[in-house]
């Protein structure tokens, strides 16, 4: 049998330039939604935006942990994250 194409990762934006600059970018804005009013997990920002949410969530960045064990349906900025959007927009600016 023969596989069904190439192995691997596969990247979240194919047609990016690959700078480090738009994938900051896009975890600030992620990050930004989370902060400004959080988001619902099934929301379609999460949806639209599910590589990145992945990324964010996954790098510690937002949560939808709401006390130490209580987990709810909305992402929110977490410490981490507020810091990481601090940096961006020190860097950035």
């Amino acid at each position: 049998m023969q596989p069904s194409g190439q192995l691997g990762q596969i990247p979240t934006d194919p047609g990016s330039d690959g700078s480090a600059e738009e994938g900051l970018m896009k975890m600030y804005q992620v990050c930004r939604e989370a902060w400004h009013k959080g988001f619902k997990c099934k929301s379609k920002f999460a949806r639209d935006n599910a590589e990145v949410v992945a990324i964010c969530a996954t790098e510690g960045l937002i949560t939808t942990e709401i006390v130490l064990g209580v987990w709810g349906n909305t992402w929110m900025i977490n410490d981490q994250g507020a810091a990481f959007m601090s940096e961006v927009e020190h860097d950035f600016s």
